[in-house]
C-alpha cells in the first residue's frame, strides 16, 4: 500500500479520534478504494474512499450507501454493515467489519435468506421511512428507461474504435451477433408491451432493492448466514428489476430451479403490485444483453483482456434469446 495513501488516511482518521493501529488495502477500483482498519482496541472495520460525483456519473455514493445503511439499522438488519463514522466533504465512511468468507455459489437453501433480506428491506410497517430513499441507479420507472439506458450503452460500445487484434475481433463479435440480437429482442419488447397496462408503474409499486447483489457482494458466517455489503448503487426500484438483479448476475446466475423458487416466494409475499411478474417476462433477455454490454466496459476504455472478451462470450451464449 502507498506510504502517502496510509498516512492520509491515519491523518484523517485522528481528526474524528480514530486511534488506528493497522491498515490494509482490500481493493482499489474506479468508484471506490476500500481498506481493512484495526484500531488500537483491536477492533476492526471497513473503510470505504469514494469517488467523487462528476459529470459522466452524477451519483453520491458515499450519501446513496448512507441512507441505505442508516434505513437498514432502523429496521433492525443484522446481517449488513453498521455506519461508524463518515466524512461527506473527504468523501470517506468506516462501517463496521463483517465476518466471513467469500463464497463460489449459492445453495438451495440460500434462496430464502435471500427473499427473507428482501421481505424486511420492505417491510410495510416502514413504509415512512423508506420513502426517504431515492431511486437505485438505472431503475426501471418505464419501459422507455430500460430501452433508453441500452440504447446509450449500446451507442457508446459501437462508437469505440479497434486498434489491435483482440479489439477487433471484439469490435466485429459486437457488431455481428450483441447487436443483431439487442435490436431483435428490442423489437420483440416493443410488441409485447404494445399494451402496456402493465407497464403502468406507480411510485408506490417500487421496492427498496440493494441493487448490485451477488455472490461478488455476499459472504457467509461461520453460522451460514449470508452477509450482504456494498450498496452504492442502492435505492427504490422496480420488482422485475431486483429479481433480473439477482438471478441473471454474470457472476453467478441462478439455476433453473433456484430461480423458480426466488421468483415463487417472492409473489406469495405480495410485496407490492403483481405487474412485475409480467414485466420481469419482458425484460429478462434484455437485461442479460444489457449485461454484455456493461462487461464490455473494459473494451470501451482500452482496458480488455482476451478473459474479459471470453466471459461476455460465455454469458452471451447461455443467454436464451426467444
Amino acid at each position: 500500500m502507498d506510504r502517502n495513501k496510509r498516512e492520509e488516511i491515519k491523518k484523517q482518521l485522528a481528526e474524528e479520534g480514530f486511534r488506528l493501529k493497522e491498515i490494509r488495502e482490500i481493493s482499489k477500483g474506479r468508484n471506490s478504494n476500500v481498506y481493512k482498519l484495526q484500531d488500537a482496541y483491536g477492533a476492526q472495520y471497513l473503510y470505504k474512499k469514494y469517488a467523487k460525483p462528476n459529470e459522466r456519473d452524477m451519483r453520491n455514493r458515499l450519501e446513496t450507501e448512507k441512507n441505505f445503511l442508516d434505513y437498514c439499522k432502523i429496521i433492525g438488519l443484522s446481517n449488513v454493515p453498521t455506519v461508524e463514522i463518515y466524512n461527506k466533504y473527504d468523501n470517506w465512511i468506516i462501517m463496521s467489519w463483517l465476518n466471513g468468507r467469500h463464497i463460489d455459489y449459492l445453495c438451495d437453501r440460500d434462496i430464502s435468506q435471500i427473499v427473507n433480506f428482501i421481505s424486511r428491506l420492505n417491510n410495510r410497517r416502514y413504509k415512512s421511512y423508506a420513502k426517504k430513499i431515492e431511486l437505485a441507479s438505472e431503475a426501471i420507472v418505464s419501459h422507455q428507461s430500460l430501452v433508453r439506458d441500452i440504447l446509450r450503452k449500446k451507442m457508446l460500445l459501437q462508437k469505440t474504435k479497434a486498434g489491435n487484434k483482440l479489439r477487433d475481433e471484439i469490435k466485429k463479435w459486437v457488431e455481428e451477433n450483441l447487436v443483431p440480437s439487442i435490436d431483435n429482442e428490442l423489437s420483440l419488447f416493443a410488441k409485447r408491451i404494445e399494451d402496456k397496462a402493465h407497464w403502468q408503474i406507480h411510485s408506490h409499486q417500487l421496492v427498496v432493492s440493494p441493487s448490485d447483489v451477488g455472490i461478488h457482494n455476499t459472504i457467509r458466517s461461520d453460522d451460514n448466514r449470508l452477509l450482504f455489503f456494498d450498496f452504492e448503487y442502492a435505492g427504490k426500484d422496480d420488482m422485475s428489476k431486483q429479481v433480473c438483479d439477482w438471478i441473471e448476475q454474470p457472476e453467478y446466475q441462478f439455476t433453473l430451479k433456484q430461480s423458480g423458487e426466488f421468483i415463487e416466494s417472492l409473489i406469495q409475499l405480495e410485496l407490492t403490485h403483481d405487474s412485475w411478474i409480467d414485466r420481469l417476462k419482458d425484460i429478462r433477455v434484455l437485461v442479460r444483453l444489457k449485461w454484455c454490454l456493461i462487461m464490455l466496459r473494459s473494451y470501451r476504455e482500452d482496458q480488455e483482456t482476451l478473459a474479459d472478451f471470453e466471459k461476455v462470450k460465455s454469458y452471451y451464449n447461455k443467454t436464451d434469446r426467444r
